[in-house]
């Protein structure tokens, strides 16, 4: 599928040609075939095409509108390699380049999305997005994202109003640019640490965004402004640390709206990352029997493992969680202080009050005052 001579297209150019492909043909093409068909029909440009005007400042609609115009060279972005399986594709990124994003185009029925070499990140930015796999189906609407480690297969399906950004990391430099990913103590960690030191392919990571939030979104429209012009000075230095903003952005915000999957997971012994779930949708309540308990495993052996794979913890996991949901209490609603503390799971007021302090180092009602406004992109 490598063109000898470059040839460049849009993102509305490809759509366009799918469309009215989509009246004709049962069994669309994946994009590098579409791309090849476009180029024996003659309607690929021989030409470099004008880079529209695109920042992360723009509105959603104008990010879309502008990103559809956004010309890219077929044959050095989008060179996919296939060799005989569908498994071992591969993204071939030019050696300069450790981020790379695109537009995830359409293709009118499920695409299988396996990609050996890269991480890759996707935000949906309008219509939806639907995930198969291991015979199941995970809908995605605007504001979610999700990640997939290197060699998790799986088919995509997304419907014609679908607009979404992916986003590709080289696997073999991502221990090296995103290494404080790997070090903390979050859940995300354990899940990027899986294929890095363990080498375990197929993990994936969905989480449950809001479609209205401008600060996630400036990031990722930043992050992708930055990849449409590669003649810039520190493009990829800027598109690596974008990215790590857009993730810890979402990571901080949405922490709670995390699920975890594991292809061809054995139920033989406890995944962190389920773990993890499990107490984050328990948090209230929980206590180390109910989990040893779910997890068919006795408490020590459970508290033991808690504390190798995330250097806490059960009771500061927990107290952690509470005290994070206090503080969402305290910033977004006007609920008093013992209503609050009594959402999260204390039953005792006094307790509450003890161990928000020594978290925080401030009282509840001096979190509340001193809370900032939010952010905002016109």
């Amino acid at each position: 599928m490598i063109m000898k001579k470059n040839y460049y297209a849009t993102p509305e150019m490809v759509k366009g040609y799918l469309k009215k492909l989509s009246g004709k043909c049962r069994m669309m093409p994946e994009f590098p075939e579409t791309l090849m068909m476009m180029k024996e029909e003659g309607l690929l440009s021989e030409k470099t095409l004008p880079l529209p005007v695109i920042t992360g400042f723009m509105s959603k609609e104008d990010f879309m509108a502008a990103y559809d115009r956004i010309p890219f060279e077929v044959n050095r972005i989008f060179d996919v390699l296939w060799e005989e399986h569908e498994k071992n594709r591969n993204i071939n990124l030019p050696d300069d380049v450790d981020v790379a994003s695109a537009q995830h185009i359409h293709n009118y029925g499920y695409t299988k999305q396996t990609l050996n070499n890269v991480f890759s990140f996707t935000y949906i930015f309008r219509g939806s997005c639907t995930l198969s796999f291991d015979d199941q189906e995970i809908r995605l609407d605007p504001g979610d994202i999700y990640i997939a480690s290197p060699g998790f297969e799986h088919s995509v399906h997304t419907t014609p109003d679908t607009f979404a950004i992916v986003v590709v990391v080289r696997s073999a430099a991502f221990e090296i640019l995103f290494h404080d990913f790997l070090t903390s103590d979050l859940i995300l960690s354990e899940f990027f640490r899986k294929y890095i030191v363990e080498k375990t392919a197929g993990n994936y990571c969905v989480i449950r965004g809001n479609p209205d939030d401008d600060e996630v979104r400036f990031y990722i429209q930043s992050l992708a402004c930055e990849n449409a012009d590669k003649q810039k000075y520190y493009f990829n230095s800027c598109s690596v640390s974008l990215l790590k903003l857009f993730l810890a952005t979402a990571f901080r915000k949405y922490h709670d709206n995390m699920s975890f999957y594991q292809q061809n997971f054995s139920s033989g012994r406890p995944d962190a990352a389920e773990i993890y779930q499990f107490i984050q949708m328990n948090y209230q309540d929980i206590t180390l029997d109910k989990l040893a308990a779910n997890f068919h495993f006795n408490r020590t052996y459970v508290s033991r493992y808690i504390h190798e794979h995330f250097s806490r913890t059960f009771s500061d996991i927990v107290t952690g969680l509470k005290i994070d949901h206090a503080k969402e209490y305290l910033r977004k609603t006007n609920k008093s202080v013992t209503e609050i503390s009594a959402l999260v799971g204390y039953e005792s007021l006094n307790h509450f009050s003890k161990t928000f302090k020594k978290c925080t180092g401030m009282s509840a009602m001096q979190y509340r005052a001193s809370s900032s406004g939010g952010f905002s992109v016109s």
